[in-house]
């Protein structure tokens, strides 16, 4: 899959063939699964999350596989993404674009969004990303080139009650699933990366 440029100090890391930590080969499913990750942590923080909101689940799967998807050695990832929203008016023909706020308090979980390269996530903030991210992964699975197998990753996506001018004026629901491959970390545990099945973005 072609690589997706996060950031340029490598918040998100690929991992290569020996399971390291690579800046610069993130896919678009290890980039979901980190930022879950990244997400469901900060929200058990309460240095950062006081007021304890919870928007986003993740559930891991050791034994469940997703049929067809190479590698798929580590279980899937369920994630659940749903938090208010605020729609942004394009002119017409444009997808519409939406704002999630980041709801920790500074320093957030540490995430920095891209600077440069093609493609790059640069909305300024992981939460944002995060659904640019999923939404991104649903077109994918929307294109029969890209999606030979016909997986449906991304359950659901919907934007509902949409009542502007208020700030927040919509909700997100997404629900994801992301296949999860398994390395050894050489000290006899496992680390997990999200694989993204659905080719290139280009």
């Amino acid at each position: 899959m072609t690589n997706i440029v996060v950031n340029a100090n490598g918040t998100i890391k690929g991992v290569n063939s020996a399971g390291a930590a690579t800046p610069g080969v993130a896919t678009l499913g290890g980039m979901i699964y980190q930022l879950a990750v990244l997400g469901v942590r900060g929200q058990a923080d309460s240095a950062i999350n006081p007021t304890k909101l919870d928007y986003l689940s993740l559930a891991e799967d050791r034994e469940e596989k997703i049929q067809g998807v190479a590698n798929n050695n580590g279980g899937v990832a369920n994630i659940s993404f749903t938090s208010p929203v605020r729609t942004v008016a394009l002119p017409f023909a444009q997808p519409a674009q939406v704002v999630v706020p980041d709801y920790f308090a500074a320093p957030s979980i540490g995430y920095t969004a891209g600077t440069g390269g093609t493609p790059t996530f640069t909305s300024g903030n992981w939460a944002t990303d995060l659904a640019d991210a999923i939404r991104l992964l649903h077109l994918l699975q929307l294109n029969i080139e890209k999606n030979p197998l016909s997986l449906t990753l991304v359950e659901s996506w919907q934007i509902a009650n949409s009542r502007a001018p208020a700030t927040l004026d919509a909700e997100l629901t997404a629900t994801v699933k992301i296949p999860l491959q398994s390395f050894s970390d050489g000290l006899g545990g496992w680390r997990y990366v999200g694989l993204s099945p659905f080719g290139n973005l280009v």
